[in-house]
């Protein structure tokens, strides 16, 4: 079993086990409208089991949402029900979000600060500005605007590829369907939110391929 493997069973493990100390306790806060992260930090999760953040954290997810094996899945981990079914989830997730952008709204954080026009406005001044002065994007380097498109995607909220990422995913592909590494990516390294779509990881692990990753 490789490294990777064994991280996620015992992620899985653990989420059963939680399930039966905290199943009520982390339902309610969830149907409550507390995120994934703050279950985590009130709970206190990853003392409570002896393992780092990130295998509590993942782990947690795994309670809520239980766990089903891959079809080509290796390591015989039997499958268990989540604290919330599949349907309630979703919509829960999705009020989860719509919170956390209204919230970001209310206090005019980042781009809800600005109008339209505003937004608009200073494009038009930060554009023209830079071409006459061959500056900012059209002074850089062809990597430094790949930098710089990376830095915007972020701003946007899109959710970059890490070096890590895409390795686990061409490690991931050789035992499993690509919705099935879509979903183990979501979980290893997105909270089990639903950031990585089949499309998107066979493009990614195409081009990581194809460049020599």
């Amino acid at each position: 079993m490789s490294e990777l493997a064994r991280k996620i069973a015992l992620e899985v493990y653990i989420g059963q086990a939680m399930q039966g100390h905290y199943g009520i306790e982390i339902a309610v806060m969830y149907r409550a409208g507390k995120s994934q992260r703050e279950i985590f930090g009130e709970l206190c999760l990853n003392h409570a089991y002896g393992v780092n953040e990130c295998i509590a954290h993942r782990a947690l997810g795994f309670a809520i949402r239980g766990y089903e094996p891959p079809e080509k899945c290796r390591m015989h981990l039997p499958a268990y029900e989540g604290l919330i079914n599949r349907k309630e989830l979703k919509y829960l997730s999705e009020k989860h979000r719509l919170n956390a952008g209204n919230l970001m709204k209310e206090k005019g954080i980042g781009i809800h600060g600005l109008s339209r026009e505003e937004l608009a406005d200073a494009g038009r001044k930060s554009g023209k500005k830079q071409y006459k002065n061959k500056s900012g994007i059209h002074a850089q380097s062809h990597q430094e605007k790949i930098e710089a498109g990376r830095a915007s995607a972020e701003k946007r909220g899109l959710v970059l590829w890490t070096d890590k990422e895409i390795n686990d995913a061409i490690e991931l592909r050789k035992q499993y369907k690509i919705r099935e590494v879509a979903d183990l990516l979501n979980s290893m390294h997105h909270s089990f939110n639903d950031v990585r779509t089949s499309k998107a990881v066979r493009i990614a692990i195409y081009k990581a391929v194809k460049r020599g990753a």
